[in-house]
């Protein structure tokens, strides 16, 4: 970064939008509304946009941007995807499309409602659409018309109700007395999409998203911080200057921490290199798009080598709104990207064509009513989405360090005699569970030569390491490591087998019944002031009761070479042992007395032992029974949150062990 580029940065005073790594004294402040004038956030853009010399600098940045929008959304840690529990009901079939109205729970007893469409001549998979709506609900005829279109088209799309309007407020609920509204909205279409994407035939690659003022908010918004977002469409809402006048758009402070400061222009460039299209009018805040906003979104997506997916249709003699001539600019946009059928809207001069949609009216497309009472047990009006509970922290620091995402997978290997459970049947979801949780550090077992190769395509920003058990090379099981490696520098690696040698490959010992191994990395972590972290992945014996506790004797020994050199450590593992056994007291501390140095981190997080705690699906979505699958931490982290993921699609399981997931983080001094 040259002279100039600092100077100017330092005239707009932007010093936290500069460096990644500094902590400033300032506290969380909101950029509300019009918080600065046009002239301004051009040159505040500019000065942003002098300190991104290659796609590293932004990925850095965007990095920081994204945990910042977490973190002031109150979403850091998310809380617990339960089950949407989602009810279809009232169908009603039109020309090409149905409408179904749908009920779930973002939240236990926090009822989310809308209307579904989909098609009804259509041959293949569907593509998946959120269409969320702005400040005077989803009930305009314009809105519908869309959701029929696009459904036509070949998607399965949901209009869904923001907190406040349609059935919210028909129950009592106000859009702005809701506390932390954003939270609970942003929440809300997380959930959204869960349910848009467990939809039958609708193919989780091609998910999108539309919505004009509000509803746009929410499309940039939810691009940047779900990836499983692969189109959006924010119409007339992009702008530099101005930040959305509602709670439920700029009430926390995800604009402007301690940490970071952006505007919404950054923060729908996260959507980079996905498809993005914006669009702008001449009548609002967005009337300098072409010129002020759309440029720098343009820049970001240079860097990723792909301004082919990204556009911006300005419509200067326009209004704030998404009418016909707005739509007629995105269908072919969202057809080109997510593989819908444009002519099954045109019509004979080629023309895209509305006259078949079919306007519902207010009463008709509300979800709940006589026919349909609202579940009793739904939360009072205005209740705000609880907080995550947190595992307890009284270690002492002076900043609160970025939380590390960790899971440990037993994928179960690829050439079982599974039946319907076969590697090609459920390789897919395989995928989809760890993209969801999308990992900082992931360590799998029973991986053989072709899912390690499965696992690197599926993960490229990640690094991997990992050998067969068998040779020290490619034949036998892997237990491999991914990280990612934005996050992490790798410093060295290595593995180790469990056995009386446990440095020559291939070793056995303890009347073991397979050859059973430890691989490990050494880590620098980048937003951690350069820490070294220690991560060590495993996978003991089934048969030996020995060998278990043989083998977990060994890797403490060599966790605490690591501890004493002032490394923590992380060790994630399918242990086939239990809390109440051998292995887990010569590993764990805090339920034994012998002083072991490792804290498992689901107990830490879920003190109270309970019966549905197997980590065993058995391919039928097992749950009662004890934990057999850990993720163990030295006591220099704190555990926020750790659960076991029962992802499942339509009765199908990822493998015959559910992942075990935890977040934690590096505690500062």
């Amino acid at each position: 970064m040259g002279t100039t580029s600092i100077h100017l940065a330092a005239i707009l005073g932007l010093t936290c939008l500069m460096l990644p790594a500094a902590i400033s004294a300032q506290q969380p402040r909101l950029r509300v509304g019009y918080a600065q004038s046009a002239a301004a956030a051009a040159a505040e853009l500019l000065a942003i946009q002098s300190t991104l010399d290659t796609l590293d600098d932004w990925k850095q940045r965007k990095e920081r941007i994204r945990t910042g929008i977490l973190a002031g959304a109150g979403l850091l840690v998310l809380p617990e995807r339960t089950p949407l529990n989602a009810t279809l009901t009232n169908k009603r079939i039109y020309d090409g499309y149905t409408v179904e109205s749908v009920a779930m729970q973002s939240s236990p007893g926090f009822y989310v409602t809308g209307s579904l469409y989909r098609p009804t001549k259509h041959e293949g998979s569907l593509a998946g659409i959120l269409s969320p709506h702005g400040h005077d609900g989803r009930f305009a005829p314009r809105r519908q018309a869309r959701c029929a279109v696009l459904a036509r088209m070949g998607a399965a799309v949901l209009s869904y109700d923001m907190v406040g309007y349609g059935d919210w407020k028909e129950a009592g609920w106000a859009h702005r007395e809701t506390p932390d509204v954003l939270r609970l909205q942003t929440w809300n279409s997380m959930r959204a999409l869960d349910f848009v994407e467990s939809l039958p035939n609708v193919d989780k690659r091609r998910l999108g998203m539309t919505g004009c003022s509000g509803g746009g908010t929410q499309t940039f918004l939810l691009t940047a911080i779900d990836q499983r977002v692969a189109v959006s469409v924010p119409v007339c809402q992009v702008s530099a200057h101005f930040f959305g006048g509602c709670v439920c758009e700029s009430g926390m402070p995800i604009h402007w921490s301690d940490t970071h400061k952006t505007n919404n222009v950054e923060i729908a460039a996260l959507a980079a290199p996905r498809p993005m299209l914006m669009l702008s009018n001449g009548d609002d805040w967005t009337q300098n798009t072409p010129n002020t906003e759309f440029p720098y979104v343009k820049f970001i997506y240079e860097l990723h080598g792909a301004t082919d997916k990204v556009a911006n249709a300005h419509f200067a003699k326009e209004k704030h709104d998404y009418g016909i001539s707005k739509r007629l600019a995105a269908y072919p946009f969202l057809a080109k990207h997510l593989g819908l059928n444009l002519k099954s809207v045109q019509n004979q001069a080629g023309e895209i064509d509305e006259s078949f949609f079919t306007p519902e009216t207010y009463a008709e497309l509300l979800v709940f009513g006589p026919h349909n009472p609202r579940p009793k047990d739904a939360v009072k009006p205005n209740t705000p989405l609880p907080d995550v509970l947190l595992a307890q922290d009284t270690a002492p620091r002076t900043a609160v360090a970025e939380p590390i995402k960790v899971m440990c997978f037993n994928i179960r290997h690829g050439k079982g005699r599974d039946g319907d459970n076969r590697w090609q049947q459920r390789s897919y979801l395989v995928a989809e569970t760890i993209r969801m949780f999308d990992p900082d550090l992931l360590g799998c077992q029973e991986v053989l030569d072709f899912q390690f190769e499965f696992l690197a395509r599926l993960l490229p920003s990640h690094g991997i390491h990992g050998v067969g058990r068998i040779d020290g090379k490619t034949k036998g099981e892997y237990e491999p490591i991914l990280y990612r490696r934005e996050r992490f520098e790798l410093l060295d690696s290595g593995h180790f087998w469990l056995s009386e040698r446990p440095e020559a490959p291939g070793s056995k010992s303890w009347n073991t019944s397979h050859t059973r191994m430890v691989s490990w990395v050494l880590l620098k972590d980048r937003k951690h002031e350069g820490t070294k972290i220690a991560f060590l992945n495993t996978h003991f014996d089934h048969i030996s009761e020995q060998a278990r506790l043989e083998s977990a004797r060994l890797i403490r020994k060599r966790a605490e070479a690591f501890m004493a050199k002032g490394i923590p450590i992380i060790i994630s593992g399918d242990f086939n042992a239990t809390e109440d056994q051998q292995p887990y007291a010569s590993l764990v501390s805090g339920y034994r007395s012998n002083g072991a140095p490792l804290i498992d981190a689901f107990r830490m997080a879920n003190p109270t032992r309970l019966p549905g705690e197997s980590t065993s699906s058995r391919w039928v979505g097992k749950r009662k029974g004890s934990r057999i699958d850990w993720i163990l931490h030295s006591q220099e982290f704190t555990t926020l949150q750790s659960v076991i993921n029962h992802t499942m699609d339509n009765g199908r399981y990822p493998s015959d062990h559910y992942p075990v997931q935890a977040i934690l983080r590096l505690n500062r001094e």
